[in-house]
């Protein structure tokens, strides 16, 4: 229990929110909502899990708001250039 407390959440979340620090706002939330859907998509491709249907609620929940902001962020750099 110790080690599943320490390594797995306080060093991983020590470096997740130390790696959020070094990119910009808007790329951290896309990540923020990208975090839970790609959980699913590693479960399934490296320990062959399958989603169920109470863990698709989830993904369906996340997946629109990122798909929305990486949307908006091409848009706006395309009226940047």
């Amino acid at each position: 229990m110790l080690l599943m407390g320490l390594v797995h959440s306080a060093l991983a979340l020590g470096l997740y929110f130390t790696g959020l620090k070094s990119v910009k706002v808007q790329h951290a939330s896309i990540l923020s909502y990208i975090d839970p859907v790609s959980a699913l998509l590693y479960a399934l491709l490296i320990f062959g899990e399958r989603p169920t249907i109470t863990t698709m609620p989830g993904a369906h929940h996340k997946a629109p708001p990122a798909g929305g902001a990486l949307f908006q962020e091409k848009c706006s750099r395309r009226a940047a250039s």
